[in-house]
């Protein structure tokens, strides 16, 4: 029996990965168009002033509930009365399906004796915004101070997910490396290529340690470390890095069955 599956087969079996984890609906995603950022500041600023008819009319009504006044007045009370000192978008998305549109954005209120972050949704059907979420947040410091990088206050499990992930990322690299130096029969390239495809995401937040897993995802290099703002978490994302494990074990494979040969041992003086 032929125990050196050819690259096709594992890349199928990848593919096929990849694909049962992507069958979701088609979005549109870009940020926030600016009329939906005015009209998302506007409805915010209801709140201080204590308009509550005014913000109940603003929302859809698959949000309203005969509580919806005690729940407007108990997110009103977050918010003090008077200007902020500084007003800052800090998040900004909107995704687009058919005559759909919903436009995700968060806000960042400072005031002298405190942070405040809104989080609102606007919605939008054939071009009419309603509001279809939002939600207040008391900050204990500005978003960029709470989601920096840093080690103060982090738990031994924030030490192991970045320990993790430089691993990963450096026995991909190696294993890469190896790969375009090595000879090997058939497509040296696309083995190489190969190498750097990793399954399963483990998603580590450093600014709140929790952990995501995607098992139908595919990634690439075996770690990624992504901050989109300064005032967004840092992710650390690993995965399984199957592409290199599988070379390594076909690479011995051939070894043995003398299809490259051994590495070179150096002259003895």
């Amino acid at each position: 029996m032929n125990r050196h599956r050819p690259l096709a087969w594992w890349s199928a079996v990848l593919a096929l990965a990849l694909v049962t984890g992507c069958a979701t609906p088609r979005l549109f995603t870009r940020a926030a168009p600016a009329e939906d950022v005015e009209f998302a500041r506007a409805y915010l600023a209801l709140f201080p002033a204590r308009a509550y008819a005014a913000i109940e009319m603003g929302m859809d009504p698959s949000i309203k509930s005969p509580e919806i006044r005690q729940k407007v007045m108990l997110m009103a009370s977050i918010v003090p009365p008077g200007e902020p000192t500084s007003v800052t978008v800090v998040r900004s998305l909107s995704i687009s399906s058919g005559n759909d549109t919903t436009s995700s954005l968060t806000f960042q209120y400072q005031y002298p004796d405190r942070w405040i972050a809104a989080d609102v949704d606007v919605y939008r059907h054939n071009h009419a915004p309603v509001i279809k979420h939002v939600q207040f947040r008391p900050l204990r410091s500005s978003l960029d101070q709470i989601n920096r990088f840093t080690f103060a206050g982090k738990s031994p499990m924030h030490g192991v997910a970045l320990a993790v992930a430089l691993l990963m990322f450096g026995f991909v690299l190696w294993t890469f490396t190896l790969a375009v130096r090595s000879p090997a029969p058939g497509m040296k390239w696309a083995w190489a290529a190969f190498v750097l495809v990793g399954i399963v995401r483990f998603t580590f937040n450093w600014s709140t340690g929790a952990l995501t897993i995607a098992p139908m995802s595919v990634q690439l290099f075996g770690a990624t470390f992504s901050k989109a703002s300064a005032f967004d978490p840092l992710f650390l994302t690993t995965s399984l890095p199957v592409g290199a494990i599988v070379y390594l074990v076909q690479r011995r494979e051939w070894r043995q069955d003398g299809m490259i040969p051994p590495p070179a041992v150096p002259p003895q003086s």
